[in-house]
């Protein structure tokens, strides 16, 4: 299958020509060259002590995690759960393992990555149920990784950084533990945003392609506090950042 990047080109370059819109390319091509594209980018993942793959519930299902130790310890670690970005349709934590792995070296922390369910085969709020799922589960299973339940933290960039904001108003909604900290990194926190930087300065996608991430996503929900955490009308009591 070809890729929607094509595999010798890199990016962002000013002398190259631009990919096609990605709405008229078919979507597992878009992944498949958005996935090529992020791990070239990314530096080499850096050793471990240990990177397997654990399986933990979900609501619809199994939900498969990467988990990443940076050494072994006779202490549990702190817990740091990060999601993936790519607007919730694209990538996979595997794209992320150079990120994961050095937010566990440097952070000295385990690092558990959720494979959370990607629109628009399960559209929201698909993605905010396994990723609240994923919180949940480490809280009460901690100790099964070696991890401190008292230090777990979330974070995530762009789709990521959203699921990072809902997950802490979910449990706020729902009533359950706040994690100790939430890392928003250039999140989507308001998906019917149309400020000059999200249309002049969103860094390489444009206004147009986030549109469409979003209507795969969220179709008619933009408005929904849940699809668009800065529209919540109490955020007292989450997380700090």
């Amino acid at each position: 299958m070809s890729s929607y990047i094509a595999p010798n080109r890199t990016f962002p370059d000013a002398r190259s020509e631009p990919p096609p819109p990605p709405w008229t390319v078919p979507l597992e091509q878009v992944r498949a060259g958005f996935s090529k594209l992020w791990q070239r980018l990314g530096a080499p993942p850096r050793p471990m002590h240990e990177e397997r793959e654990i399986i933990i519930p979900g609501p619809r299902g199994p939900i498969r995690c990467r988990l990443y130790v940076p050494r072994l310890s006779t202490e549990p670690l702190p817990i740091l759960i990060f999601y993936h970005g790519g607007g919730c349709i694209l990538m996979s934590p595997e794209d992320y393992a150079s990120t994961n792995s050095a937010l566990a070296a440097d952070a000295d922390c385990l690092v558990l990555a959720p494979d959370y369910r990607l629109a628009p085969e399960n559209p929201f709020p698909a993605p905010l149920e396994d990723a609240y799922a994923a919180l949940a589960w480490t809280q009460e299973n901690a100790a099964a990784i070696n991890g401190d339940s008292r230090r777990i933290a979330v974070a995530g960039d762009s789709g990521g950084g959203y699921l990072t904001a809902a997950v802490a108003l979910e449990a706020k909604r729902l009533g359950t533990p706040q994690p100790c900290c939430q890392v928003l990194i250039y999140p989507m926190i308001d998906a019917a945003a149309k400020t000059p930087s999200r249309i002049t300065e969103s860094l390489f996608l444009s206004d147009p392609v986030i549109e469409w991430t979003n209507r795969l996503h969220f179709g008619d929900h933009v408005l929904d506090p849940r699809a668009s955490p800065i529209r919540a009308s109490d955020h007292s009591g989450l997380a700090p950042p």
